[in-house]
């Protein structure tokens, strides 16, 4: 694949490559930050675990034939059971469809849009996925924007990942303005002369995030149900260390020793660095890609997705359901006190269980000797994780959504 990469975003991969970063916001590799906090943010004195900064978001799934008929595809079959895949009479090399979702009209204006696809994919077949969004105020729309992909697959053309409006931010969109409404494709490919071999498209999901305006669209905002049973619990998430793995990785591979330990506690039990080698991104060379990491365990039969995380309830939900969370955090120095790191600029921590009064139970693979059940007080773990995106894997069984989500 060959595409023309902005200066600014060849800069973020020089410091992913120098610390754990993967994302937008560096997540890879426990970075110590040594600034002090000059305080350039500002924290809420309050509602630390109940959406400190009132953030609205809105979750899109296509997972089964009747949400794939929504939207229009060439050359593609959605099966009863939900897939999406090439038919086995083409004789066209290499075979490609194409879906595309229809007009997303957004419930309020979004500045991010967060996707994720459960996928599986042969040798020589692959998916990939783009997205476009219409201006709230001119309500013109950007041009088609390349998210990510999973497998082998062939562009003919070079792709785009920015606009003066906005950019991918190597996991998802970001908007310099307001967006009222956004569209999806996707492009399944096989090159593989075996007509049966097709790669399956399971879900495609997306999360579309704002702030709406005080006093106007509060209603948006989404609250979730106390939970008062069951929550103060351990879930028995294997315990894996980044750090013994080989040199060359280590410091690198937050994201697959975190997705290595929920697969695990799934019964995928695979090597660390077999997982990681697998979640690489060759385009950006990382291995902290959210949605790799997500699509990577799909592809293992599990299911997954991305999500924002802005309530404490939420949290008590999964744990009660006995579903770990994977969670992108971020913190400057003095702010995670209980953390087995002084600061970093992006890492990722596996969720196991709460306490009884109401911390953090977590796997934190930066630390073989002190991150294992580590206890993360709620509040510090809250600023650096829902106060900063409150980016999550969630990685399960299939069909084994956690009750109120």
């Amino acid at each position: 694949m060959t595409r023309a990469l902005p200066a600014q975003l060849l800069a973020l991969i020089f410091l992913v490559l120098t610390g754990c970063s993967g994302t937008a916001e560096p997540v890879d590799q426990p970075v110590v930050d040594t600034r002090p906090n000059t305080g350039r943010e500002t924290w809420p004195a309050s509602r630390w675990l109940n959406n400190p900064y009132r953030f609205a978001d809105r979750t899109i799934t296509y997972d089964s034939a009747s949400d794939w008929a929504q939207g229009s595809s060439t050359g593609l079959v959605a099966l009863p059971t939900g897939d999406l895949r090439l038919p086995p009479n083409s004789k066209t090399y290499p075979r490609l469809g194409i879906w595309t979702s229809p007009e997303i009209t957004a419930d309020f204006p979004f500045t991010e849009v967060l996707p994720s696809w459960n996928v599986h994919t042969p040798e020589h077949t692959g998916v990939s996925f783009f997205i476009r969004s219409r201006d709230a105020a001119t309500n013109e729309w950007s041009p088609w924007l390349y998210l990510g992909a999973w497998g082998q697959r062939e562009v003919a053309h070079p792709v785009e990942i920015e606009f003066p409006g906005g950019e991918i931010k190597i996991d998802y969109l970001v908007l310099n303005q307001p967006a009222n409404a956004y569209q999806l494709e996707a492009r399944i490919e096989s090159a593989s002369l075996d007509p049966r071999a097709t790669p399956t498209l399971r879900k495609l999901e997306t999360v579309y995030s704002g702030t709406p305006a005080d006093g106007v669209n509060n209603s948006l905002i989404q609250t979730y149900p106390a939970v008062t049973d069951g929550w103060a619990r351990d879930l028995p998430v294997p315990f894996r260390a980044q750090g013994i793995e080989h040199k060359s990785i280590s410091s690198r591979i937050c994201s697959p020793t975190s997705t290595s330990m929920v697969m695990a506690y799934f019964g995928i039990d695979l090597p660390t660095v077999t997982n990681a080698l697998a979640i690489y991104d060759p385009e950006y060379t990382i291995f902290g890609n959210w949605h790799r990491a997500v699509a990577y365990a799909s592809q293992h039969g599990l299911e997954g997705e991305l999500v924002r995380i802005r309530d404490w309830d939420q949290v008590k939900a999964y744990i009660a359901d006995g579903q770990p969370l994977i969670a992108s955090i971020r913190f400057r120095r003095g702010e995670f006190p209980s953390n087995v790191m002084a600061s970093t600029g992006g890492h990722l921590i596996t969720i196991r269980g709460l306490t009884p009064e109401g911390d953090a139970i977590v796997n934190d693979s930066a630390s073989k000797d002190r991150g294992h059940a580590v206890i993360y007080k709620a509040e510090e773990l809250a600023r650096a994780w829902i106060g900063r995106g409150g980016v999550t894997y969630v990685i399960r069984r299939p069909a084994t959504k956690p009750n109120g989500i």
